[in-house]
């Protein structure tokens, strides 16, 4: 193929050590683009590129892109275009804006997220929620993007059950990678407005967990602000493996506060709120034990509680 021979030339040239420069590259990709063989322009303004990145040839790098089109490419060059000529950055945007709308409307999605993620890293207030919203339907993302995309997309979700279920999914990512704290508001705010029982189920056992992980995170400092996120954890979830490990949280709480009789209590829960013995319950009975052998201030020893 022509491109492949044109790339492939350069390469060799340049190996030599007597190929052409950015310059001669340059020459060739403006050539090319006036004779609208849009693949040999971007070919080469790639090689130039790669001699020197001037915002110049970023900017033809990225014409070219849009006119062949290769969105993806478009994306790359005004991203660097922004990057390495703040002047400019209007300029990139507005190419960005266009190649938003091409990837939109050609159904490349995975170039369309490589826009907008461009879009977002140089002008956020550019990258529209309907674009956000077509590339979570369409795109893995990581966890990092979806942080950026979730509320973007939901604000532009077409109704409220698709907007809480966005924003339900966003509480579970700034749970996992970001903040349980900020995860958790986003849980409360979701679980006020929802009219969805089942999103609502979902939504109560992501705020258990979050509220159990914030119990942990204080129960050896702060026994009282932990047991707090505790009581949370099991109102949230209580027939759960969440509530349950909740409930070993408020107990250890309890006891570092010194309330063995309370840590007792949450313990005995722990057992009774299930006829399957298991990990959960194999601990909880043997704090039950410690507590039965350990000596109060005056001096007798604490019965088990049948």
């Amino acid at each position: 193929m022509r491109i492949a021979g044109l790339a492939l030339a350069g390469v060799l040239m340049a190996a030599g050590g007597c190929g052409p420069g950015a310059d001669a590259h340059e020459r060739q990709g403006d050539r090319a683009y006036s004779e609208l063989r849009f693949g040999d322009a971007v070919a080469a303004y790639r090689l130039a590129v790669r001699s020197g990145g001037r915002a110049d040839l970023w900017a033809k790098l990225g014409s070219a892109g849009l006119r062949l089109p290769d969105y993806a490419v478009a994306a790359e060059a005004y991203r660097e275009l922004a990057a390495s000529d703040a002047l400019r950055v209007r300029e990139a945007t507005q190419g960005l804006d266009l190649a938003a709308q091409g990837a939109e409307q050609a159904g490349d999605f995975v170039a369309l997220r490589a826009v907008l993620l461009s879009l977002l890293s140089i002008a956020p207030q550019w990258a529209t929620g309907t674009y956000a919203l077509t590339v979570v339907r369409h795109v893995p993302t990581t966890p990092e993007e979806r942080l950026a995309l979730l509320p973007l997309a939901a604000a532009a979700a077409p109704d409220r059950r698709t907007a809480d279920s966005l924003l339900g999914g966003y509480a579970d990512v700034l749970r996992a990678t970001e903040s349980c704290r900020k995860g958790i508001r986003v849980y409360q705010s979701v679980l006020r407005r929802t009219e969805s029982s089942l999103l609502a189920e979902d939504l109560l056992r992501g705020r258990a967990a979050c509220a159990l992980q914030l119990g942990r995170e204080h129960v050896d400092q702060e026994p009282w602000t932990a047991e707090g996120w505790f009581l949370e954890a099991v109102d949230a979830a209580p027939e759960t493996d969440i509530g349950r490990l909740a409930l070993l949280g408020l107990g250890q709480a309890r006891s570092g506060q010194g309330d063995l009789i309370g840590a007792a209590l949450a313990y005995q829960a722990a057992v009774a709120s299930t006829t399957d013995p298991d990990s959960i319950t194999i601990l909880a009975m043997e704090k039950l034990n410690e507590i039965a052998t350990a000596r109060p201030p005056g001096g007798a020893v604490l019965e088990p509680t049948p």
